[in-house]
């Protein structure tokens, strides 16, 4: 058992106690922190339940609520009734939950080209005209001649290439994650910041540092300032002009850069989208 798709259905049965492998999903868990973030989800929903669990209903509540439904038709939509009930009780506990989707995680501030946003709460891809402000959740892309810049607020920025799309999404402990799904994106990081794209999780360790991630070449490139990168357990301090990648055997290597012009396009993504 190694797949997200295996254990994502598992992790509120595994929270309740209800898996009968149980070390098995706690190995995925230490490697995988999508996963640890949609748990993380899980015992949020849980501890609101618990707080509610023990508000009690005044005693002409019953009377008020049976009035109220007197007025409602029957048949089919009388029973529905119950099931709209429902949807609107998960709605409100989405909403209310800390650190769901309905918190902001940053904004465009700049684009070339087309540019197109699907929120988290419709699914639809819709071309932004402007300025927008990011959800949790959302996915951001470009056309084939788009560039974006994207400011993470304290995190830092975000400059994606064209023919690019990624997603945002916030996890435990203020991390945000990074999810490039085509294309290719550099990002700079400020200092007490963790980052996770794809495989790999940085962290700033000093001053600004910049990173370049392509999709289908797994490999962080770093220019300057210092970041950790890590993978489950292990973890790499990288400094100035180093490469890091991953082995066949799943080991992190990192090598100097010979060659700075795999930092040229990155350069003019960031001076195309410098606000004046």
């Amino acid at each position: 058992m190694s797949g997200c798709e295996e254990i994502k259905p598992r992790l509120a049965a595994f929270l309740d106690g209800e898996v009968e492998d149980p070390d098995a999903i706690e190995a995925h868990l230490d490697s995988c922190p999508e996963c640890r973030g949609i748990l993380d989800m899980h015992k949020k929903v849980c501890r609101l339940t618990d707080a509610v669990a023990g508000l009690a209903p005044s005693n002409d509540a019953w009377s008020r609520v049976e009035g109220r439904m007197s007025n409602f038709p029957s048949g089919r939509l009388y029973a529905l009734l119950p099931v709209a009930a429902a949807a609107c009780i998960a709605v409100i506990i989405y909403f209310m939950l800390p650190g769901g989707n309905h918190e902001s995680i940053g904004s465009l501030i700049k684009k070339l080209g087309p540019v197109s946003i699907r929120p988290f709460y419709t699914g639809e891809w819709v071309e932004t005209k402007d300025e927008h402000n990011l959800q949790d959740g959302d996915r951001l892309r470009t056309g084939t001649d788009g560039v974006a810049r994207l400011d993470l607020g304290e995190r830092g920025y975000l400059v994606m290439d064209a023919d690019s799309e990624l997603g945002l999404k916030n996890g435990q402990e203020d991390m945000l994650f990074l999810e490039i799904l085509s294309g290719r994106a550099c990002v700079c990081v400020k200092k007490r910041t963790r980052i996770t794209v794809g495989c790999f999780e940085i962290e700033s360790c000093s001053c600004e540092a910049l990173a370049v991630f392509e999709k289908g070449n797994p490999a962080i490139y770093v220019r300057s300032g210092g970041l950790c990168c890590c993978k489950g357990q292990e973890t790499v301090e990288l400094k100035s002009m180093r490469k890091v990648t991953l082995e066949e055997d799943g080991k992190l290597k990192h090598i100097p850069i010979e060659d700075a012009a795999v930092f040229e396009w990155a350069d003019r993504l960031l001076a195309a989208t410098q606000n004046q």
